[in-house]
């Protein structure tokens, strides 16, 4: 649905028309609930992955204590009921302060994920450094090693991803918030919004190409349900 609202948008301020008054109300307000509740979910996830490897990197003897499916559990489902609860807050707000919440939600949540990925790039250096610094590495030291900076470049790849798909909406949000009629303005908000839901898209791949375990879930379940 988002797709082809997006067009009918571009091409509505193309003409020169911003308001969207031809529109039915209905039809703008369930794509709207739709846009925001499925991007806040996945920007909710995106965070708690990158909590979830730094208490992975920092207490590796405790992980699996600590985070069992039953926390994950309650994780997602807790995730999906703050986006969801989100979702009518912002709908329910003017359109000026709807940019003004999405911009500073969007940026602290890009400054927590920033932090928990520089805390775990500086604690695999740490490791990597205090294990090379020993004269005998033993097998079991080296395979943690090579676990770590494979895990770590995966975090990179996603952390980039991240920010190439959300920083440019940040950006397009504040001029909104001055004036949110001006054509380039809109126009600019909507394209890069586009980049929020490609990243939506784009981090599975990421996931099935970095983690052998999820590549072999991934195949297991398409065999199964495609039919041959």
């Amino acid at each position: 649905m988002f797709g082809i609202i997006i067009v009918v948008i571009l091409v509505t301020v193309a003409r020169g028309n911003y308001k969207l008054d031809f529109m039915c109300p209905s039809v703008i307000t369930i794509n709207l609930f739709s846009s925001y509740i499925v991007t806040g979910a996945s920007f909710l996830t995106i965070a708690a992955i990158a909590v979830d490897r730094l208490v992975a990197v920092i207490l590796p003897l405790r992980y699996q204590a600590l985070v069992t499916e039953k926390r994950v559990n309650i994780a997602v489902a807790i995730i999906w009921l703050t986006s969801g609860l989100s979702s009518c807050a912002l709908i329910a707000i003017s359109s000026r302060n709807n940019y003004l919440i999405s911009a500073v939600v969007e940026t602290m949540g890009l400054l927590v994920i920033t932090v928990a990925y520089f805390r775990i790039f500086k604690v695999v250096r740490h490791h990597q450094n205090q294990i090379h610094s020993q004269h005998q590495i033993q097998n079991g030291q080296a395979l943690k090693v090579i676990r770590e900076k494979k895990s770590a470049l995966s975090a990179f790849y996603v952390y980039f991803l991240c920010l190439v798909c959300y920083l440019p909406t940040v950006f397009a949000s504040f001029p909104l918030i001055v004036d949110n009629f001006k054509g380039s303005f809109f126009l600019a908000f909507y394209i890069t919004s586009f980049l929020v839901f490609l990243n939506s898209s784009l981090n599975p791949l990421v996931y099935c190409w970095r983690y052998r375990e999820i590549r072999y879930i991934v195949k297991n379940t398409l065999k199964k349900n495609i039919p041959h």
